[in-house]
């Protein structure tokens, strides 16, 4: 009986944290070397959705004993930048991802990347980036009847 709730609660367990997990897949390429800082505008299309999922999804190669910080940041009325979300990565991440998603309201963003520790020169970047429209599944609380 202990075997067969042990193995319950470990299939429950599987499906629930894949269902839970949404794979994003982000409509905008990036493959740029920066030295110092770069900017990335995320476009978005101009539609009735008024939510948003903005983030990154990005493999970081020639960045030993660097820290690469990867800020979404979002324009004021005013014109200054206000970061939403900042991620530090040290050194190179080929076998596993630095990613970040935030939901927001259509607004003007951006990606602002920096070398923020070591002299580190051409630092590559590679993956996807943008803003998708948020969407309710049919198993969303939001959704029932």
């Amino acid at each position: 009986m202990k075997r067969f709730l042990l193995v319950m609660v470990l299939f429950c367990g599987f499906f629930s944290f894949g269902s839970s997990a949404e794979a994003y897949s982000f409509p905008h390429k990036l493959n740029l070397t920066f030295t110092g800082t770069h900017v990335e505008d995320i476009p978005y299309s101009d539609s009735n959705v008024s939510h948003w999922h903005i983030g990154y999804k990005f493999t970081i190669f020639n960045a030993e004993n660097c820290k690469t910080t990867i800020k979404i940041q979002m324009m004021h009325l005013s014109g200054r930048f206000m970061s939403l979300s900042i991620k530090d990565f040290e050194g190179n991440w080929p076998d596993r991802t630095a990613q970040d998603v935030i939901t927001l309201m259509p607004r003007t963003y951006r990606l602002y990347f920096e070398n923020t520790e070591g002299e580190c020169k051409d630092i590559r970047i590679k993956g996807t980036y943008g803003a998708i429209p948020q969407t309710y599944d049919n198993f969303s609380v939001f959704s029932q009847r």
